[in-house]
């Protein structure tokens, strides 16, 4: 029998950290950002309240609660209309109510409207749910495909999603189109091939000039973000910095770019600039950031202190003061929660945790240790709205990914269990725990061989080298 990892460990709030927090902005480690206000609806990260909503109408839905999931569904809809998984959830419920298919058309149709409007960001797994549910519906297929063109178009090299729009095209007799995607592809994926190799080789030496005459493998005349990434990055090791400032913008401003440009390689490289003199191409990066994920304490921190003026440094106190004048401090109660959470005693920690999120909802520790609490006490939904709220602020958090897959794999998800864990890899090959985790999910999902290639890679890392 396969021994199951441990359960986390709580996160404590270090000295060093507390003293900075009085100095800085009352922003916290990765708490939940409020929507952007400049960013298009379609490529913001939900807020919180959606995406609590959603999970208590899918609670619902589970329980066999079904006129109270499409009543929370239809008022989260109406609140927030471009919800587009809600808007999925609703038009999916609906279909297993019965609903005629002459009523749900509009509801198709708004979502259609979404999904493909300009700019709006490609969805592929969402795509793929909707291709199972309406596999009859040629109408609604028809509408699906004019969104996966769209979504193609922006990812040429997106060999998951150009696939899915092929059996797509087939499943609607658009045999002719399918055919000639198939062999563009074949095509292009030839020269691909020998323009990567050249790449890869140019990246081991480190030779930056060749970086830039073959970073455009993909589509030389269109937009990758690997390709820009690595564009970037030579400019910065080469010194132009001015041309590395003006490629940020033009990367940034496109909505496959600054929305999913890799927050902690942009990160590193923002520090690499600063090292190496690129103080404005550095304070561009960083401010941009820090705009794109406001909930990121330390990150709002670090600009602060790099770049802050007088006048800013001061606001930021008054603000920290206003703060702690008005809700206590819940820093008090997180630490104590900690050291109750290293004692076994989860239960002791459960209310003051509570309160800390109460009182500073935007402290990303005490959503983390209230989901360490609720794992210990097995309150799973309480776990799995904590990690969605930590998630929703920062993606790549791989505490909160480890927790989310372990508690996936505990409501029997696999698939978000498989989503987050994954995801988790490739940001730390190191999470060998992870694989434990995989290895349950991928065999709830009948998949024997990846849930065997997770055990051994777990097994093995438990003997060492």
């Amino acid at each position: 029998m396969v021994a199951e990892p441990g359960l986390p460990r709580p996160m404590r709030i270090r000295a060093s950290l507390c003293i900075v927090v009085l100095a800085g902005p009352v922003l916290a480690a990765g708490g939940v950002p409020p929507r952007p206000a400049s960013a298009p609806d379609s490529h913001a990260l939900p807020p919180p309240e959606v995406v609590l909503a959603q999970r208590e109408a899918r609670i619902a839905a589970r329980s066999g609660r079904l006129d109270e999931a499409l009543a929370r569904l239809e008022t989260l809809v109406a609140a927030h209309p471009e919800a587009i998984e809600a808007r999925a959830a609703l038009l999916e419920l609906k279909v297993d109510l019965g609903v005629p298919a002459s009523e749900l058309r509009p509801l198709w149709n708004e979502l259609l409207d979404l999904l493909t409007r300009p700019g709006s960001l490609p969805r592929p797994v969402l795509a793929e749910r909707l291709i199972g549910r309406f596999w009859r519906d040629e109408e609604a297929l028809r509408k699906l495909a004019r969104a996966m063109r769209a979504w193609a178009r922006r990812r040429p090299d997106d060999l998951a999603l150009e696939g899915l729009l092929l059996e797509l095209l087939g499943r609607i007799g658009a045999r002719e189109e399918a055919f000639a995607r198939a062999r563009a592809r074949a095509e292009r994926a030839r020269g691909v091939i020998e323009c990567t190799r050249a790449l890869d080789a140019a990246l081991a030496a480190e030779d930056w000039e060749g970086v830039l005459e073959f970073a455009p493998c993909s589509d030389p005349d269109g937009f990758d973000l690997r390709d820009e990434m690595l564009r970037l990055h030579a400019l910065v090791e080469l010194g132009r910095f001015d041309q590395a400032r003006s490629l940020l913008a033009e990367t940034w401003e496109r909505p496959e770019g600054g929305v999913n440009l890799m927050r902690s390689w942009a990160l590193r490289l923002a520090w690499r600039a600063w090292d190496g003199g690129g103080r404005e191409f550095s304070e561009d990066l960083f401010r941009r950031l820090a705009a794109r994920y406001p909930g990121d304490g330390p990150l709002q921190k670090t600009v602060l202190h790099l770049f802050g003026d007088a006048e800013e440094l001061a606001a930021a106190r008054a603000e920290q003061a206003s703060r702690m004048a008005e809700i206590g401090d819940p820093f008090e109660l997180v630490q104590q929660a900690a050291t109750q959470l290293a004692a076994g005693d989860a239960a002791g920690a459960w209310p003051l945790l509570e309160r800390a999120v109460e009182r500073a909802p935007e402290m990303t520790v005490a959503w983390q240790n209230l989901a360490i609490a609720a794992i210990q006490l097995e309150r799973w939904d309480r776990a799995r709205a904590a990690l969605d709220i930590v998630l929703a602020g920062n993606p790549d958090d791989t505490m909160a990914l480890y927790n989310s897959g372990l508690v996936a794999v505990r409501q029997q998800d696999w698939r978000r269990a498989v989503q987050d864990l994954e995801h988790l890899l490739t940001l730390d090959p190191a999470a060998e725990a992870a694989h434990y985790y995989l290895y349950k999910a991928w065999q709830g999902l009948g998949d024997a061989a990846k849930a065997g290639e997770h055990l051994r890679a777990y097994e093995a890392s438990r003997k060492g080298p």
